[in-house]
């Protein structure tokens, strides 16, 4: 018993060290899974929850721009005919649920407005707005929310359009805030502030009419 008490010392030491490891393993992995669930939650989001930041604003070649969202990917569309078009699209992480777009495209004449559109205050002007929301059916048509803003600025036409995949009737006060984020040329100083709730439609979701 005295030969083999060292041992089992030695050998109880061996697993207390493996059994500290793997106790710090799962801690860090489970910090990990938490990190990347808060991270997924963020980034899975197609209604943004933070404000506009100027430091995630998109510009075109033509000069027209607008602010992406924390997380969301972004595309600079050219019209090769018309150098003067073309747009720019926004888009929410494609693999992970719900999808969203946010686009704006530069228009290449007055557009026909839909039977539904209603006018609207869009940064302080006239705009005409059209909402169109499809409820929910079953787990595979979760529902469709579908905005489109037109307006005039720089004696162009212009529209933005917001596509949400989720049962809901109303635009998100948050994309609204990134929809008036659009300047349709390029600033001669970087605009102050990070954008905010002006001119809200009566479909804005939390809107109060008086």
């Amino acid at each position: 018993m005295t030969f083999d008490s060292p041992r089992q010392e030695r050998l109880a030491s061996i697993v207390s060290h493996v059994a500290l490891i793997a106790s710090i393993t799962v801690f860090i992995t489970f910090l990990c899974r938490i990190a990347e669930h808060t991270l997924h939650r963020r980034a899975t989001s197609a209604i943004p929850t933070e404000r506009p930041n100027e430091g995630r604003r998109i510009f075109h070649p033509a000069g027209f721009s607008i602010i992406r969202p924390d997380f969301w990917k972004s595309k600079v569309i050219e019209d090769r005919d018309h150098p003067g078009l073309g747009g720019i699209k926004l888009w929410s992480p494609s693999n992970l649920p719900p999808g969203a777009s946010l686009e704006v495209a530069k228009l290449r004449s007055e557009p026909t407005l839909q039977s539904h559109a209603h006018e609207v205050r869009f940064q302080g002007q006239p705009a005409w707005l059209t909402i169109t929301h499809h409820d929910q059916e079953d787990f595979e048509q979760p529902g469709q929310l579908t905005v489109e803003l037109t307006f005039s600025r720089d004696d162009s036409y212009w529209l933005v359009r917001y596509d949400l995949q989720r049962d809901q009737p109303a635009i998100p006060k948050r994309v609204w805030e990134y929809m008036e984020t659009f300047l349709s040329r390029v600033p001669k100083r970087k605009p102050l502030g990070n954008g905010g709730v002006r001119n809200l439609p009566s479909r804005v979701e939390g809107w109060r009419g008086g």
